[in-house]
């Protein structure tokens, strides 16, 4: 009972030492003014492999919940149900025969075994001894198929970068100024309609 009821304070320290931001994706004003709307739809389905089901039966790790977590795919199927580039945003499990279809699945390179190791020895010591982990990532990758056929795959890196150490419970609203998940994901999705606009994919069907 008294270890058990260690497990939340644990839990506590550990994500309150814990100062957590995303690189290395695009680097794009989501706010910023849309393309002009086309009047032909869009099609596309989100997490096709249903890697997020399989990764919550058991991922083995301990500190680090299953990765891409469902909010990334929530915040993927929402940039694309929200994009004014199309007249409508359709979700399909296949490619129509006509039209623009796109497969959006995220795979998950997990740290490495030395920043499991430093992570772990950090949450045993309450973050008294640091951590920091940047091998952490995610590729989104965007399929995209004209007339049901595959035309060009686009692939988006988002890096996670993590210091744990009990020093920076002062510093927790570092916290609210860093780049979240969700936006870097929806930053990925924003720059796959550029990108893919700007390759010539986007015009008229």
């Amino acid at each position: 009972m008294r270890t058990r009821s260690l497990i939340p304070l644990v839990l506590l320290v550990t994500l309150t030492g814990c100062i957590v931001t995303y690189r290395d994706f695009p680097n794009i004003d989501v706010k910023s003014p849309p393309q002009p709307t086309r009047e032909f739809p869009i099609y596309f389905q989100v997490n096709p492999s249903g890697l997020y089901q399989k990764g919550l039966e058991r991922s083995g790790r301990v500190f680090d919940p299953p990765r891409p977590s469902l909010e990334s795919y929530q915040e993927l199927e929402r940039a694309f149900a929200e994009t004014r580039m199309f007249a409508q945003a359709i979700a399909a499990s296949s490619p129509p025969e006509k039209g623009i279809y796109c497969s959006v699945d995220v795979v998950h390179k997990w740290p490495s075994k030395l920043a499991d190791a430093f992570t772990f020895g950090s949450s045993m010591s309450l973050t008294v001894f640091p951590s920091y982990s940047d091998t952490s990532q995610d590729i989104v990758q965007f399929d995209l198929y004209i007339d049901n056929k595959l035309k060009k795959v686009y692939q988006y890196r988002i890096t996670k970068v993590r210091w744990s150490w009990i020093v920076f419970l002062p510093f927790l609203w570092i916290n609210l100024l860093t780049p979240s998940r969700e936006e870097a994901y929806a930053a990925t999705a924003h720059q796959f309609f550029l990108d893919a606009d700007k390759d010539g994919y986007f015009s008229k069907h």
